[in-house]
């Protein structure tokens, strides 16, 4: 039977190969993909059964797993097929001209712009009928600004989201689709309140949560300004929209912008700060150490705590991923077992990919699961050698026993683990190599780890009593030393190693070579995946090339790149965005 890592990687290519398809099969064609690889199964299973000879034996068990491997894929192009229908999207096909509109708000982002209004249940009236459109988002140019919860009826011009603005990039409108959004806008004219039906139960839970997100955002605006409160509320609430482009730019540069998501660094602290708060804080009570099994309560409110966080953050796929890891793990206390391996990630990610497979293609869920597996195989590798080096009385002395292991050294460790993983991932979508981000790590990580969040956690803990001034005020000093060090390391060197966005293919052929890296038992496979890793980096930089000439999707701005670095622009002058993401994606910046 398939191992559980083969069982993950089946699943993910099932699902890579379904978002690949240049059509959409039905859904009697996924059916029949699965009953044609399960006939397969049972087909190889019954002819092993007659195989005697041990290298025909050897032959059947290969052949065995392959189908098994086959049922794992079109399981997970079936996991893919399913989602896509239950979402449903259907977009807006706009003439451009302003039209009446009714919803309910359901979220907010605040922006240096003006704030984004999300409008669900959206309801086009044009004279007299009613035609439902769905999700929309709305730049809002009028006052007053709508409250969380608020049935309104406003005028608003609305457009569909835009496709990939480059061939082979970033898929604006499948992101849309997903994420159930029917088409963008912005008011024109006044809005108005309209009476509003009953919530359900369901809705009433998610508004909640939304509501909540936003009062913490207010009470953190009283205490702090500008950019200490962009970044506050980004590490508190995971919402990101306030912080300056020359911030953003400054994190990317210098390789901090995983800080800026909500991830395994921020999720494990809240859990390590309750989790140690409540083990030893019991354990200070004497009754109780003797009665209670402390550990294991400490553990359940870690959960607990944990939970509260990703419903207040709005549950990113990185949130997601450290949720279910933290999960795993302090589950394994309460089992009074050891869960820290690779096998936590690989359930993590089998979750993930079951629960939304249509994050197999985001940045976020690359960078983040490559990130934190190197570091699980890395310190069991490394754990592993130190404890052989032990046993043989050969530790006095050595590098793994003191400076390797020191909190500098594991530290260094982690952020050369990390940036190595993560580097080609970043490249692949962002066009950027950061080679300042470890020497940024180095002090940024630690900031955070040991100020930052702590004092952001408290905040959160004391405001019902209105008592988060001063912890918002230790917040903002640690993020005052991460923004320094962001700008002293974007002066180190970064480079565009791409001309033009890389075909897909190069980056499923790498992320093989990586899991197979970290998941291989044998050294000649690991040496053999990492060979062929660095072959498939080497070709992609040495033979993509930039194209000569660039459309933008609406067909008002043309760039034609000469043989010199920068191109010139045709046509109408393209908006900031698209200029950005053009210099970005063709390395002419």
């Amino acid at each position: 039977m398939l191992s559980l890592k083969w069982i993950v990687l089946a699943i993910a290519s099932g699902i890579g190969g379904y978002f690949s398809l240049p059509f959409e099969p039905s859904m009697i064609q996924v059916f029949a993909l699965i009953m044609t690889s399960l006939v397969f199964w049972f087909a190889i299973a019954r002819l092993s059964n007659h195989l005697t000879v041990n290298r025909t034996l050897v032959l059947g068990s290969v052949m065995q797993l392959g189908s098994q491997f086959l049922v794992c894929a079109a399981l997970g192009a079936a996991t893919a097929k399913v989602s896509t229908e239950i979402k449903s999207t259907e977009f807006y096909y706009s003439n451009r001209r302003a039209v009446t509109l009714t919803g309910q708000v359901t979220n907010i982002d605040q922006r240096r712009d003006g704030p984004r209004v999300f409008v669900s249940k959206t309801v086009k009236l044009n004279s007299g009928r009613r035609e439902p459109i769905g999700l929309v988002r709305i730049k809002w140019r009028s006052d007053p600004v709508p409250s969380i919860g608020d049935s309104i009826e406003f005028k608003a011009i609305l457009s569909k989201p835009s496709g990939s603005l480059v061939p082979g990039g970033f898929d604006f409108q499948r992101n849309a689709y997903f994420r159930g959004l029917s088409a963008y806008g912005f008011t024109v004219g006044k809005s108005q309140k309209v009476r509003a039906d009953g919530e359900g139960l369901l809705q009433t839970f998610r508004l909640f949560w939304v509501r909540l997100r936003q009062t913490v955002t207010i009470r953190i605006d009283k205490h702090l300004v500008d950019q200490p409160a962009a970044l506050a509320i980004a590490l508190i609430t995971n919402q990101r929209q306030r912080i300056s482009e020359e911030n953003l730019e400054l994190f990317r540069k210098s390789g901090l912008a995983h800080l800026l998501a909500i991830s395994g660094l921020h999720v494990g602290l809240v859990a390590t700060m309750v989790f140690v708060l409540l083990r030893y804080g019991l354990a200070l009570v004497r009754p109780l150490a003797l009665r209670w099994k402390t550990k294991k309560i400490a553990a359940v409110a870690a959960v607990f705590f944990c939970l509260v966080y990703v419903l207040i953050t709005g549950g990113s796929i990185p949130t997601q991923r450290a949720f279910v890891m933290t999960f795993l793990v302090l589950g394994a206390v309460l089992l009074d077992r050891r869960a820290l391996s690779a096998r936590v990630i690989l359930i993590a990610a089998l979750v993930i990919l079951l629960w939304s497979p249509e994050v197999l293609l985001s940045a976020s869920f690359q960078m983040s699961f490559a990130a934190v597996g190197a570091l699980i195989v890395g310190y069991e590798k490394l754990s592993a050698r130190r404890a052989k080096a032990m046993s043989a009385n050969k530790a006095k002395g050595s590098v793994l026993n003191f400076p390797g292991f020191s909190f500098v050294s594991q530290l260094l460790m982690s952020s050369l683990i990390a940036t190595l993983a993560t580097a080609p991932f970043a490249a692949f979508h962002f066009n950027l190599v950061s080679l300042g981000g470890i020497v940024a790590n180095l002090i940024a990580i630690p900031a955070a780890a040991l100020l930052v969040m702590p004092a952001g956690f408290l905040s959160l803990v004391l405001m019902p009593f209105g008592l988060e001034g001063f912890p918002l005020w230790a917040m903002e000093q640690g993020m005052l030393l991460i923004f320094r060090t962001a700008a002293a390391a974007a002066d180190l060197p970064s480079f565009q190693p791409f001309r033009a966005p890389v075909p897909t293919i190069y980056l499923v052929l790498f992320s093989i070579g990586l899991f197979c890296l970290l998941t291989a038992g044998r050294r000649i496979v690991a040496m053999s995946a990492l060979t062929a890793m660095v072959v498939i980096t080497v070709y992609a930089i040495a033979s993509n090339q930039r194209p000569f000439l660039v459309i933008a999707p609406d067909q008002e701005a043309i760039a034609v790149f000469a043989s010199n670095e920068q191109g010139v622009l045709l046509g109408q002058k393209p908006g900031s965005f698209l200029r950005e993401y053009w210099e970005r994606a063709y390395a002419t910046e």
